[in-house]
Order: C-alpha cells, then structure tokens, then sequence
C-alpha cells in the first residue's frame, strides 16, 4: 500500500513538474544536461554552446557515431587498442570500424575498460566510500533501491530518454518510459540496424557500465517493437555470444 501510494504521488508530482518546465526544459536544461555528458568524456569538438545540443546533435557527434560512414576509426577503439588490447590482454577482441559494431558481451568489456582508461570527469572522482555505499544499498534494501532508481533515471537520464514515470510489474517497481526519444530520433536519422545499436549499446550498456563504475547498479531493457523502456535497479540481463564476430554494415 505505501508502495503504491509512493508511486501515485511521484507520478503527480513528477508529471505536473514535467508539463510546467517542459519549455524550459526541452530548449535549454536537456541540451545543458547532454553537452555535459560529451563534456564528462571528454568528447571531442564539442564546442562551446551547450544549447545547441539537440538530440540529434548529441548522437551524431558521439565518438562511435560520429565515424559512421566515414574514413576515420572510432576514437573508443583507438583507445582501447592502443592501450588496453594486448596479445596477453583481451586478445580475443576484433578490432571493428565502430565500437558499436562489437556483440553484446564484448562490447561491456571494452566499455568497462575505456571508462577506467578514461576517467570521466565528475565521475572519475567520486569517493571509494560512495561507490561501497550505493552497493550495500542495493543489497541491503533492494526495495527501496528501486525508488531510489527510479529518481536517479527521472533526474539524470530524461534528457535521453524523453518522458517516463513510475510502474510496478511482477519484477518490481521501475522507471518506465512509453516512447524513447533517443531510439526515435536515431530511427529518423539513421539504417534500422545501426539506430538499434545506438539504442542497445550508446545508451543501455554505456549508461549501465558508466553507472557501475560509481556503484550503481542499473539495468535498462529497450523494447525496439513499440519504442519503449524499463529502467531497473537489478543487474543486467546477462547475454551470450557463439563467437566473436563484428556487426557488418
């Protein structure tokens, strides 16, 4: 009952500040959220207006986007080849024009070792005794972590996704969102196949590595048949790949 209460007044709540600021929002605080995004990892050229970061402009310019269609290699890759993957190290990992071209258990991997290369901004400093936080959060009180995702996604993540609100299903209470403003924009502007990547790999298994790297365990499951998105706060579904093989396109 308190459960359901919870999710009644957070959804008021969350839907009148959303039709309230949404002027405000979509024309300036969203842009601002995802210029800083680029800016956390270091994305290069990003300039210096961050209002001009529209979605469309957040995806084109991210680093394994951004070579779509182009001579020049994905700047994850150069970094992780010239750092990471080694004949003793990974060595099993295809070097792909796009990172966005590795399957779905190589490219966490890579992810995972490119932030820790990396360290973003902002993120890259959070305290050792933050990150163990948040984990015995999740494994003390996993009930009241699903609220706490749920507030973490509607602050940091709807300037992605686009408009969501709380829902309970038989996995739990999670942040759903009807219609994924990324994906759709994605789909307008590129092939169904690299658009799915975008979706599957730029934004589900970056944010979900990213969010793990500070303690956060996260897991975003897109629905690519109506657009849709449950963010939850479990691990991520597990996945397994025969070989190694690298999308064509």
């Amino acid at each position: 009952a308190v459960s359901r209460v919870w999710r009644i007044l957070f959804n008021c709540l969350w839907t009148l500040l959303w039709i309230v600021l949404w002027p405000l929002n979509v024309f300036a605080f969203f842009r601002m959220q995802r210029y800083c995004l680029q800016w956390m990892f270091r994305t290069e050229h990003i300039g210096w207006n961050p209002l001009s970061f529209s979605m469309k402009k957040f995806i084109d310019i991210s680093p394994s986007v951004v070579c779509h269609g182009r001579a020049q290699e994905d700047e994850i890759v150069k970094s992780m080849f010239a750092e990471v993957v080694t004949e003793s190290q990974f060595n099993w990992i295809k070097r792909p024009h796009s990172a966005l071209q590795w399957n779905f258990d190589d490219y966490p991997v890579m992810i995972r070792e490119w932030v820790r290369v990396q360290n973003p901004r902002i993120l890259g400093q959070v305290p050792k005794c933050v990150r163990d936080f948040f984990r015995y959060f999740y494994l003390l009180a996993p009930v009241t972590y699903h609220f706490f995702i749920v507030l973490v996604t509607a602050v940091n993540f709807t300037c992605l996704t686009g408009y969501g609100y709380a829902k309970r299903d038989d996995k739990g209470t999670h942040f759903y969102v009807p219609k994924c403003h990324m994906l759709e924009q994605a789909r307008k502007d590129y092939p169904e196949v690299q658009a799915e990547r975008i979706c599957t790999h730029l934004c589900k298994i970056f944010s979900e590595e990213t969010m793990r790297s500070v303690g956060i365990t996260i897991a975003f499951e897109p629905n690519h048949s109506d657009g849709s998105c449950a963010v939850r706060g479990q691990p991520s579904r597990a996945s397994c790949c025969c070989d190694n093989a690298l999308l064509e396109w």
